[in-house]
Parts: structure tokens; sequence; C-alpha cells
């Protein structure tokens, strides 16, 4: 047979009608009309038949795939294919190690908190330790090595096993989930675990921008067919809304959730007679005064002249809450009226970072800020003004960012008018908004007026109404002879350099630490964004004499919060437009995420581990015992047995439940005249207290008149035939001693022995850090400076915790 009689390819097939996009037959729109043994047999019956077998064997011949040809010469691993799996191993390695220590620190038992905590571990046990994490490097490094070399195809394995390395490798952090889970080993001390979280979230950073960098296009494509949703044919309204508004919706309810978490437990804490007259007690004294129409007056700090509270405080702004405290004129509503507060700054936040950064980003951003432990410190800790100001002063931002300048400008009076302090950081919001050219007339309108009103108020107003002792919190600052505020301002304009002497020391070294490592230092990676640092810096770090401002576990902390978070969503928005990729900007993100989470674990409330977040001077207990429930039943008996119209004074951790009515006074200024006084043991040691109940007990002004457990009251005009009992019991009459004999001890188990609860009782109260204290109840003179200084008069007092009688420790 001639060649040309057998076609070198298959021949078409007749009767047979190419396929259309009409036709019915195609995928998915039903089932194939034959069976597929039919439709083989008549793909065959219309193929051409031969009686040859040369033609037949060519016929299979060209219907067959083609043939595979023998392999030549084995390429040579080029020198930049060498680097790729030499990297590749060393990753692969250092992830097989990392696999072996994260199963190994997981089901390893008690002994991982000795050794994280004291490297105790037998040396045998030690040696296996090492000798398995090794192998399993080597048993995860030999498989990239080994496939490469093996491959003929050595340049694109290496690659591909390199960027499958790179993918993977922030796997290598996940032994840190069971270090930082072991929360006994980290407690109390903050110093040990921040740097410790600071480097694993810069290490972070790094691998997860490389493995975004290195994502394989198949995971690429898994995740994006995972996310995506099919869109119905007919979205519903309610669809429709959802996918709008799915952030916010998710960020509103961690608000919420937030607020009604922080309101439990703080409301507990409260009735765990965690709080104090010190503060609390006076913020619902002045809320209270002014359902009677007395604004601003606080017969706690000036008994004798409560209108002379303007020298130490204006708080205008906590009486926009007169409406809500109408309802329940209680201390536990201004303690929900922060939480929710707190909580609710969220929104905000969330909704200024989303016109620069993903939504998505946004919500992780106000995770973080809900998940804050410097906040958490602030919320405990009895109720402050600028903590609850922070939810005002975001929405304001928020506003004037979105044009929206009327309600910006009634937030910015809001917030302004909340204390005598918060016009400090109004002008610098201000000023970065009109040096920014971003919104350049509103933030003009912001810095003049937040400006203006502060030195009105500050060194006109206030300082009209009378002297106080703030001033003396920037002692070391003043321009000797002349002290107070003026003189420290002419001292940081004249000689900045003796005040960064003064800002740059350790202490507040760590208290920058506590602010900045949760956020992975993300706030500070710009220069223009250190603008965030200078209302804190301008309020707290200048700050010499007076430990508590510097110190994370106050209120102060929310000097910084909001604007360090605006900030951080900014460096994020400016990462993504710098380097043209998100992929470096949502690395940062995720490990701020881990750091904040690693350290909430560790220090914050939602754990709700007691003794785990600090506030003030405490450490929060979140558990309730049957001991504390039966004490609050007391507290509440004891509060509904005074009539409201009654004047009290009381000692320092029952003052705030007492303090609902126009007439409460602190025993620590003494009883000045009231109907009632109302003590207990433990609350004697602090300032006059105990000098003030037994003058009223001696007396016979005052007697006994019930008991509501550890509380004793008083009533003027009272019998006093109970009186000489309860001096007896609480040790306030005059021992009798002989020469030559020790004074007889009480027996052992009375009730008036000094346990131990009731010292440590007495020294939180007397470590408790009011800011309301006035000078003269809480100085000590200062050992007059030497060499340079010996002829330089001796500076005022130090500061000791108010109302306290020790010297404050600073650090």
């Amino acid at each position: 047979m001639k060649s040309d009689e057998t076609p070198p390819v298959a021949p078409k097939t007749e009767g047979v009608a190419p396929p259309t996009e009409s036709s019915d037959d195609t995928f998915g729109s039903g089932p194939p009309s034959e069976n597929s043994e039919e439709t083989a047999a008549a793909k065959l019956g219309a193929l051409p038949t031969t009686d040859s077998m040369e033609e037949q064997d060519a016929l299979e011949e060209a219907l067959s795939p083609p043939k595979r040809q023998p392999e030549g010469p084995r390429a040579p691993l080029t020198p930049e294919a060498w680097g790729q799996a030499a990297r590749a191993t060393c990753l692969s390695f250092l992830l097989g190690m990392a696999l072996v220590v994260l199963v190994r620190f997981a089901f390893g038992g008690e002994w991982i908190t000795e050794f994280l905590d004291k490297n105790k571990l037998a040396m045998t046990a030690r040696m296996s330790f090492i000798a398995q994490t090794l192998v399993g490097g080597l048993l995860c490094a030999l498989i990239p090595l080994g496939l490469t070399v093996s491959r003929r195809t050595a340049t694109v394995t290496a690659a591909a096993w390199e960027s499958w390395a790179w993918f993977l490798s922030p796997l290598m952090l996940l032994p840190a989930a069971p270090v930082m889970l072991k929360h006994q080993v980290w407690e109390g001390k903050h110093e040990e675990l921040l740097p410790i979280v600071l480097f694993g979230a810069l290490i972070a950073e790094v691998l997860l921008s490389k493995s975004f960098q290195n994502t394989p296009e198949i995971v690429r494509t898994t995740v994006r067919d995972f996310l995506q949703e099919d869109e119905p044919a007919a979205p519903s309204r309610l669809y429709l809304f959802w996918q709008a508004h799915s952030a916010l919706i998710l960020v509103c309810l961690m608000a919420c959730a937030y607020g009604a978490f922080m309101s439990f437990y703080t409301i507990r804490w409260h009735h765990k007679l965690g709080t104090a007259t010190f503060d609390l007690g006076i913020n619902n004294n002045l809320l209270y005064g002014g359902l009677e129409g007395k604004f601003n007056q606080s017969p706690i700090i000036f008994p004798e002249d409560p209108q002379k509270y303007l020298a130490n405080h204006l708080k205008l702004g906590l009486y926009t809450f007169l409406p809500i405290y109408a309802l329940y004129p209680k201390a536990e509503t201004l303690l929900a009226i922060q939480s929710i507060s707190l909580g609710l700054g969220a929104i905000p936040l969330f909704l200024f970072a989303r016109r620069r950064i993903p939504q998505w980003w946004a919500v992780a951003l106000a995770a973080v800020y809900l998940a804050y432990y410097p906040l958490h410190g602030a919320n405990f800790y009895e109720m402050k003004l600028v903590p609850t100001s922070a939810a005002i002063v975001l929405a304001c931002i928020w506003a004037i960012d979105t044009k929206r300048f009327l309600a910006g400008g009634i937030l910015f009076v809001w917030a302004m008018i909340m204390r005598e302090d918060m016009p400090v950081p109004l002008a610098v919001v201000g000023a970065v908004f009109l040096l920014s050219g971003y919104r350049p007339r509103a933030g003009l309108a912001m810095a003049v007026v937040a400006s203006s009103w502060f030195v009105f108020i500050r060194f006109r107003l206030m300082n009209d109404a009378g002297a106080w002792w703030f001033p003396n919190m920037y002692e070391d600052l003043w321009s000797l002879p002349e002290k107070g505020f003026q003189s420290v301002i002419k001292t940081l304009v004249s000689n900045p350099t003796f005040t960064l002497k003064h800002i740059f020391v350790e202490k507040k070294f760590w208290y920058l630490m506590h602010l900045l490592v949760p956020m992975a230092f993300i706030p500070v990676r710009r220069w223009w964004a250190w603008a965030a640092l200078v209302p804190g810096a301008i309020l707290v770090l200048l700050v010499t004499d007076y430990a508590p401002p510097t110190m994370f576990s106050f209120q102060y902390v929310m000097h910084w919060a909001p604007y360090l978070f605006i900030a951080a969503s900014l460096v994020l928005a400016s990462k993504v437009k710098d380097e043209g990729s998100p992929h470096s900007a949502r690395a940062a993100l995720v490990a701020m995420c881990l750091a904040s989470l690693a350290l909430t674990y560790n220090y914050g409330a939602f754990p709700a581990r007691d003794k785990a977040l600090e506030s003030g001077y405490h450490k929060i207990t979140f558990s309730y015992s049957e001991k504390e429930r039966k004490t609050m039943e007391d507290v509440r008996r004891l509060v509904a047995s005074i009539p409201v119209s009654a004047s009290v004074a009381s000692t320092e951790r029952i003052g705030a439940h007492l303090s609902s009515r126009v007439g409460f006074y602190t025993l620590r200024r003494g009883s000045h005249g009231v109907d009632y006084i109302v003590a207990n043991k433990a609350g004697l040691r602090l300032d006059r207290t105990k000098e003030t109940v037994k003058k009223a007990l001696e007396s016979g002004e005052y007697g006994l008149v019930n008991r509501f457990g550890e509380f004793a009251v008083l009533k003027k005009g009272a019998d006093t035939k109970g009186n000489d009992a309860i001096m007896n019991e609480w040790s306030l009459t005059a021992r009798r001693t002989t020469r030559g004999r020790k004074a007889k001890k009480a027996p052992t188990g009375s009730p008036s022995d000094d346990t131990e609860a009731h010292l440590e009782d007495a020294m939180a109260e007397q470590l408790e850090a009011e800011e309301d204290s006035p000078q003269s109840d809480i100085q000590k003179q200062k050992p007059t400076r030497r060499g340079a200084d010996s002829d330089k008069p001796s500076p005022a007092p130090l500061k000791k915790a108010p109302g306290s009688e020790e010297t404050e420790k600073d650090e």
C-alpha cells in the first residue's frame, strides 16, 4: 500500500455534530443521553475500517499519546538554586524544631512552668529535649533538600520549595502559644514579658510579611473561593444591609460586649469594697449634688467651703450625665457609664480607620483597642473623667475628619469641659489638623479655642479660687524661686536639656513600654505620627514628683490611648501607600494583634483571673466569695438604715456606698458635726480617722446605735452605753503599763487583734493614689540636696500616696 493511503493523524469522525453553546448536554444541564460504552462504540464505529494490519497499527499509533523520550544528562544546580535550596533547608530545619517544641510544651505536663520560670529541668530530660528538637529539625530539613537535588529541573524545584518554606515560616512561632498561656510564669512580671512580646511581635511581622509575599497560587485560589459568597439572584434588603454594614455591626457588638463585661465586674469590684471615697465617692457626691442644684461643690475635699473645689478641678462635663444618673443615683451608675463609654470608643475608632485601611483591618484595630490592658486598668480605677472622655474625643476626631462639623463642634465642646486638662490634647489634635493641611480651618478653630479655654480656667479661674497642690507634681522643673505651673513653663522654654533629663528616666521608659508594646510600636513608626505622643508627654511625662501618672495602672494612660490608636491606623495606611503592597502593613497588623492577645491574656481583664489585672495600686479579683456577699448585704442594710437627708462621715472603703447624699464627708478630715459616723476597724489607720472616731466616742457626742458586720454606726446624741465596748474592740483606749512590765496583749483571736488582713487593708488604703488629696495631708520634707545644690533652698516636700502617712514609693 502506498504511504499516502494511511493518514498521518486520526481521520475526522463522520456523522457526529460538533457541540454548540446552546446544546442541552452541557455540564450541569442534565444526564447524558447515552452511557459510556455506547458512546465509545459509536465513536469506534465512526472510524474508517481497513483490512490491512499495517493501516491498523498506524492508526493506533496516531491515536496513542506520545511516548516519553529518554532523559538526557541531569541539569546541574545553579548558584542561585543552591542558595534557594539552602534557605529552604534552613527554614525547614527551624520549622521542624518549632513543631517538636510545640508538642513538648503543649503536652509536656507541669514541668514546663518551672522550666520557663526557673530553668529547672533534670539534665537527662534536658538532653533528651534538645536531641528531640534537633532530630525534628533534621527530618524536616531533609525533605526540601532531598527533593531539590533529586529532580532534573532543580532550579525550578528549589525556588518552589523556598517559596513554600517562607509561606510556612510563621509556624515557627507556634511554641510561643503555650509559653504565653503559662500565666503563672508571667504573673506580675511585666518587665520580663514586655521585651519578649515585643521581640516576638517584630519577628512575627518579618515572617508574616515574607509569608504573604510567597503565598502559593493554589492557596490564594482556595482561600478566595472559600471566602467568596454567591449573591442570591434576588437579594433581600436585609442581605444587602448585612453586606454593606457587617463589619460595623461586629464592632458595635464588640463594644456592647465590652461595656456589659466591664460594667458587671467593676460593679462587682465596688460591691467587694474595692472602691473608695477617693475618688468614686467624690465624683458620685458631685453628681448627686448636681441633682440638688449644687454644681462642682465637694464637701469631701473642702468640708468648710465646698465651692472652693474649683481650685482643685472643674468637671462641668460630669453633669451632662445627670439625666442618666437621675434614673438610679448611685455609684454603680457612674461605673457603668465609664465602662460603656470606653467600649463605645471602638466605634468611632473603626469609622475613622476604615476610611484609610480595609474595613476588616479596622475591625482588628478596634478589637486591639478593646483588649488594651492599660485601658482595662483605667476602667477599674474608680470612676474618672479622662477615661470616660475617650469615646467623645474619638468621635470628635471622626466627625471633623468626615466634615461633620456641627457634630464635631458639639463633641469638641463636650470633651473640652469634661475636666480642666482635657483642652490640652484637643489643642494638639487641632494643631495636627492645621499643620497637616487636612481640615486646616477646623483645626485652627480647635487649637485656638482649646488653648484659650485652658489658659483661662487653669491660670485665671482656678487660681482665683485658691491654691492647690497639683503644681507640686512638677516641682523638679520649677524655675526657683518662682513656683507653680508658670514656673514650669519657663523651664521648658529656657532649659529643654534640663527638662529632658527628668523625662528620660527608667520608670518612664517602662511606662512607654506598657503603652506601646501591645501595639507593636506601630504608632511611632512614622515621624509625623509622634504627634500622638504630645498630649501624654505634656500631661504625664513632665510629672517629676508624683508616681501615679507614670504608672500604667492609673487613669492617666487615657491621655495616650485614643491618639495612639488613631496614629496606628494612619501608619498602617501609609505603609500600604509607600510600599505599594499591603503585605507589610498586613503583617504589622497581625503582629500587633498577636502582641495584644498575649498581653491581654496575661494582664488584661477578659480572662477574669484573680490578680492578673492591675488597677491603681490594686490587683483586681474577679471572684465573689460567700464572705464578700455577706459583707455587701451588711453594707446594703447599713445604707438603708440611714436617711438620705442625713449627713454622714465615713471611713474610706464604704464611702462610695454612702456618698449619694448632699452632706457627705470623710473621717480623714474630721467629723464636721455630721448626723452619723460610719467606721470599721481596718479604716482607722488612714490619716486622722482614728483620732476623729476616738474623739467622737470619748466625748459622748456620738453613741453606738447599730452594727452591720465589721461596720459600726454612730449617731449624734444617741445613748453612749455601747461606746466603751467598741473602743475596747478597736483598741481606742489608752493601755496602762507598769515600769518593767510589758503591756498585756489581747488574747489570741480576740476582736482587738491586728490581723494580717487588717494590716493589708490599711496598707492598701495608705497606698491608694487619690489625686484630690490636699498638699497639707500628703507631704514630708525632702532631704537637702548636696554638692552644687547645697546652698539651694530645700524644695517642696515629696508627695506620698495621698492621704497616707508614708512617703509614696515611685519605683
